[in-house]
């Protein structure tokens, strides 16, 4: 797993030698900072998302294969009264 390494203060200096404000430096690397700490999915992240798809794929697979079953029964009912009459 790839550890994402920032440093806000490394960040900040850069920011402020290019020119920018420096309180502005500061505001911009704390925000991306959290950013990138807090808001970033994850390697588990993705895996919990992927393995919530499959599960909800299962599901609709099992009601769209009850609803056709469901169909057909009522459709050779239907062809049996037909028949009869």
């Amino acid at each position: 797993m790839t550890l994402i390494r920032f440093n806000a203060i490394t960040y900040a200096n850069r920011l402020k030698n290019a020119g920018l404000a420096s309180a502005i430096a500061d505001v911009e690397a704390e925000e991306m900072s959290n950013l990138i700490n807090n808001d970033l999915a994850s390697k588990q992240d993705l895996l919990n998302v992927e393995l919530k798809l499959l599960s909800e794929i299962k599901n609709l697979k099992n009601e769209m294969i009850v609803k056709l079953g469901s169909l057909m029964i009522a459709g050779i009912v239907v062809l049996g009264l037909i028949i009869k009459l």
